[in-house]
């Protein structure tokens, strides 16, 4: 009998194993795939601590050049918006806005939905364009979410991020994203931009604005991770706070 009682617990003990192993490795599976995910090449490149959130990087392109606006870069809702691209950490993918009404009120709500919205000299110049204000006015809602890089990168100078002088040179996006990511820089100049708009180069201008979201998706990422940027110089300089 004893023998018996044995034998029959080890056939238990083995059958409930049977059945627990295969239920372990199920409920770890998301963990497994994940670990996997974060290990490929690509998974490094493009992941960020926030691309969980509903996190974007926006770029916009006018249709007026500056020389041409009577106010200039202060003109902004002269300028006009050509069109405007979107990043999205979430979806990985970009989204392509154009000029339209229609367009541009998608435009708006999308950045009002957002988490964080990361990007180059937008608090300054993006969002007073795509909400049409004039004089640079703000968009006050925005500013808790906004991953400004250009505006952190002045207040870690020590330079006021309100007022532009020649202290506040060499920090473009060119120079910054050619020293910190070692990678080429921008693909054009962003004064031909409302030049292909005026010519219906829609093909250029698209491209180079994808192309400009890209390097600041990649410089966003970057920062996230090291929380500084360099110029050409190879100065460096510790980010200051986003949000402010």
């Amino acid at each position: 009998m004893r023998r018996g009682r044995l034998h029959l617990l080890d056939l238990h003990t083995n059958f409930s194993f049977s059945l627990i192993f295969p239920l372990m490795l199920f409920s770890i599976a998301p963990l497994i795939l994940f670990l996997i995910f974060l290990l490929t090449p690509d998974a490094l490149l493009h992941y960020s601590p926030f691309m969980l959130l509903n996190h974007i990087v926006v770029d916009v392109e006018i249709q007026r050049t500056i020389e041409e606006t009577p106010g200039g870069w202060d003109a902004t809702d002269r300028l006009g918006v050509s069109t405007a691209v979107i990043y999205e950490f979430a979806s990985d993918r970009f989204r392509v806005y154009g000029h339209t009404a229609e367009e541009l009120g998608e435009l708006r709500a999308r950045l009002l939905e957002a988490d964080r919205i990361s990007g180059f000299n937008i608090w300054k110049f993006d969002f007073p364009v795509i909400f049409g204000l004039p004089g640079r006015e703000r968009v006050s809602e925005l500013l808790p979410k906004t991953n400004d890089i250009l505006r952190r990168i002045w207040l870690g100078l020590k330079l006021n991020p309100d007022e532009f002088t020649s202290a506040h040179r060499g920090w473009g996006l060119d120079t910054v994203s050619r020293a910190t990511l070692r990678a080429p820089g921008k693909i054009a100049n962003g004064a031909l931009a409302p030049k292909w708009f005026q010519s219906g180069e829609w093909g250029r201008l698209v491209n180079y604005c994808v192309d400009d979201v890209t390097l600041e998706r990649d410089l966003t990422i970057f920062c996230d991770r090291y929380g500084y940027v360099m110029n050409e110089t190879g100065k460096a300089v510790t980010l200051g706070p986003e949000g402010v």
